[in-house]
């Protein structure tokens, strides 16, 4: 992992939550898990806009 933004996601606490313009979720870190109970397999094969 060399990209800093992508390591500070990861390293995170806080929700991070990364989506296209039409809903699906592209990343989905521990925080995100640790907040809504979903891992990131379950959260990235769902479309929350429609």
């Amino acid at each position: 992992m060399t990209d800093p933004g992508e390591w500070a996601q990861i390293e995170n606490p806080d929700a991070i939550v990364l989506t296209t313009l039409d809903g699906k979720v592209v990343q989905w870190n521990a925080g995100a898990q640790a907040v809504f109970g979903y891992t990131a397999d379950e959260a990235t094969s769902v479309v929350y806009l429609k």
